[in-house]
């Protein structure tokens, strides 16, 4: 049996596969390197991941494929790889960045661009079997532009500094309750700011195609991207744009839309990218 995990900085999407069928499907915190401690991610694994299995599960689970934020280097891929090593001594793992994951499950063995658009954002050019170049990412206090992050930090913004349309403040504060204070203490005092942050996309998309401020925000932002990383790609408007994450498909429309704009062209949209990790 093969288990395949694909973790961004919000969770991680595990799923354990016997000969290309699905045997199990299950969810733990993200395991991301930079965002936790060996400790923090040994203590997700014991009570997160390992209950969901039996003991027959474990020894027959020969292959471990993790593709995670923040993986990107060694020294970070081997904390990840040590702490599931602990759980699964039988296993042979390999640890990669999710951008490799995502690359895999949109293009599959051809040439394009890739793209995460989900808490956080990032891209590639993916040659149909490694990453060729990638313009960097910087993360949600620096980039992450087109992100569910980046959206929410721009409501957040225009909710306390009162520069969003009255009506939709009211809608905001009815649903969600913030105030200054609830802001300040989950964006500058609590872990995982970026998910709080984050949280918001979903909002924006149960309201957006009624809210002409809303669908320019998402408009601006998915344009940031295309404008930071897309357009820095010289063969940007020949190959095709694939798209994996949850911000990615509940707005492409809106996407396309911008990718029209930039003379690009939109290929796959898949929300998760297990759903391609898992036929290959």
């Amino acid at each position: 049996m093969k288990l395949i995990a694909d973790s961004g900085s919000t969770k991680t999407d595990w799923v354990l596969v016997d000969d290309g069928k699905v045997v199990k499907e299950f969810n733990t915190i993200g395991l991301n390197p930079y965002m936790n401690t060996k400790e923090m991610i040994m203590d997700s694994i014991r009570n997160e991941l390992m209950p969901t299995f039996c003991t027959s599960n474990i020894k027959n689970t020969h292959l471990i494929e993790f593709y995670g934020a923040g993986c990107s280097i060694d020294s970070k891929s081997k904390i990840i790889k040590d702490a599931l090593h602990s759980f699964f001594p039988f296993s042979e793992i390999t640890v990669n960045h999710d951008l490799l994951g995502a690359a895999k499950a949109a293009c599959g063995n051809k040439k394009g661009i890739a793209v995460i658009l989900g808490t956080g954002s990032n891209s590639c050019f993916f040659d149909g079997n490694q990453i060729i170049d990638n313009v960097i990412s910087l993360g949600y206090i620096l980039g992450d532009e087109g992100s569910g992050c980046y959206m929410g930090k721009r409501i957040l913004q225009d909710y306390l500094n009162k520069d969003m349309p009255e009506s939709l403040r009211e809608i905001l504060f009815d649903e969600k309750g913030i105030t200054t204070e609830i802001v300040f203490e989950n964006v500058y005092k609590k872990p995982r700011p970026n998910k709080y942050m984050a949280s918001f996309s979903t909002w924006i998309s149960k309201h957006y195609k009624q809210q002409p401020y809303l669908q320019k925000l998402v408009e601006n932002s998915f344009d940031d991207f295309f404008n930071q990383h897309i357009i820095k790609y010289k063969n940007h408007k020949t190959l095709p744009i694939n798209v994996v994450g949850s911000v990615g498909f509940a707005f492409q429309d809106e996407l396309r839309k911008v990718a029209l704009k930039h003379k690009c062209k939109i290929g796959n949209v898949i929300k998760s990218p297990l759903e391609g990790l898992i036929k290959i």
